[in-house]
């Protein structure tokens, strides 16, 4: 189990950011499949995901060079939705290495536990 970060489907579609910036950044999908480690398929798949973990989405933005964490919070906070962004933690007495977040995320973290 890792840590997943939620975007509601109605509310905030991941899949289609995640499109719109390889497409912008004029990416071959085998080759951004490949820049990721997983299958060309696979690529179709998190185009049209409208969640997806925090793991591979950090691994996306390394990638890419831009902040999705950072669309989302302020899509959630800018009215984009109701409800405050949110993540699930299941870290019961586990240790998580929470260096590769931004620091707002980290704050979020830290002030929920």
């Amino acid at each position: 189990m890792g840590i997943a970060l939620v975007a509601e489907m109605m509310h905030y579609d991941i899949g289609p950011l995640i499109k719109h910036v390889v497409d912008a950044q004029h990416w071959n999908y085998s080759d951004f499949a490949r820049a990721i480690n997983v299958s060309r398929s696979s690529v179709y798949n998190i185009f049209s995901s409208s969640d997806i973990s925090i793991g591979r989405l950090l691994q996306i933005s390394r990638v890419l060079n831009y902040d999705f964490i950072k669309d989302i919070v302020e899509h959630k906070c800018d009215g984009g939705s109701k409800e405050a962004p949110y993540i699930t933690l299941p870290i019961r007495g586990r240790r998580i290495d929470l260096s590769d977040l931004p620091d707002e995320i980290i704050s979020l973290i830290r002030s929920e536990l």
